[in-house]
């Protein structure tokens, strides 16, 4: 047998078929028996699949038996008691080593209560499967069935006329016939199908609009795990929004603080061309003085020589 078909899952695949009644669960066992390639038609029932992946019951039916505790944990449980100086972390290869040496006789101490709670157990599983809680508990009755695809009605009628051939063998032949039809053939399927389809989705929006989804979702556990889902992704985007405004309020104060140090680097080197053209100016103006001194000096001393020159000739 195959654990997963086409990717999913084989025993959650048939969960998901039964609710489309006992014809595609049998396709499904035929498919699942004979080859892959042949569930791939009746993946096309699954229309409805995300229906049955999201409104899968969240709790444990109150109702559902409760499966009895095993030879080995009852003698576990005693076995507990009787080392309580023991490291928990000791305890349970003690025990194995224990359970493995005990005789048949007392083995039969813990065997024969867990045998007797085994058969009640599964005459009270099989009373709750008849009485129709189990498949009540995982899917909603009152929910409208989808209709079978083209493809499983054409299936169902050629098994119909082929009685004698197994189920794999019919399930292959037929995929191999749905296969080769020409769309005139496949045209009388096709259109009841449809027909079909149509009623099946307004029984579904009855089904939605008068509240009784929302009552199963309610009684097996959905509403209050979609609530919690639903509150935890608000979390979760509150803190991105938290983390996105962190982050734009941070990356606004580095963008101020490299203006500033680009207004400061700016300032600095303001001041800087100020005290160089300070200083220019400064040589400059002592550059003039001395000139002017220079200039009154050599004035000066021409004035004295004309004075000496005239001097002299008188």
């Amino acid at each position: 047998m195959f654990s997963k078909i086409d990717g999913v899952n084989r025993s959650e695949l048939r969960q998901q078929l039964s609710a489309f009644g006992p014809r595609a669960g049998q396709v499904f066992s035929w498919a699942a028996t004979s080859h892959v390639a042949f569930i791939r038609p009746v993946l096309a029932c699954g229309a409805d699949r995300r229906y049955f992946s999201k409104l899968k019951p969240a709790i444990r039916d109150p109702d559902r038996p409760v499966k009895p505790v095993t030879a080995w944990i009852l003698f576990l449980q005693d076995f507990r008691q009787g080392q309580v100086g023991m490291a928990a972390k000791e305890v349970m290869p003690a025990a194995s080593q224990r359970w493995k040496q005990l005789s048949q006789t007392d083995r039969s101490k813990y065997e024969g209560p867990y045998e007797e709670a085994k058969k009640a157990f599964e005459q009270s599983m099989k009373e709750y499967r008849d009485s129709g809680k189990k498949e009540a508990w995982e899917r909603d009755p009152a929910r409208p069935k989808a209709p079978a695809t083209p493809y499983l009605r054409f299936a169902q009628e050629f098994r119909q006329s082929a009685p004698s051939l197994k189920m794999t063998e019919a399930t292959k032949l037929a995929a191999e016939k749905w296969k080769d039809m020409d769309a005139p053939a496949k045209l009388r399927f096709e259109q009841d199908y449809a027909a079909e389809k149509e009623r099946y989705a307004k029984k579904l929006q009855e089904y939605k609009d008068s509240g009784k989804e929302d009552e199963w979702k309610m009684k097996v556990g959905i509403t209050a795990k979609e609530e919690k889902e639903n509150a935890k992704k608000q979390k979760e985007q509150e803190k991105k929004e938290k983390q996105k405004l962190a982050e734009k309020a941070k990356k606004e104060k580095e963008k101020e603080k490299a203006q500033k140090l680009k207004e400061a680097e700016k300032e600095k080197k303001e001041k800087e061309r100020k005290m160089k053209e300070a200083e220019k100016t400064k040589k400059e103006k002592e550059k003039e003085k001395e000139k002017a001194k220079k200039d009154k000096e050599k004035a000066k001393t021409k004035a004295e020589k004309e004075k000496a020159k005239k001097s002299f000739r008188a």
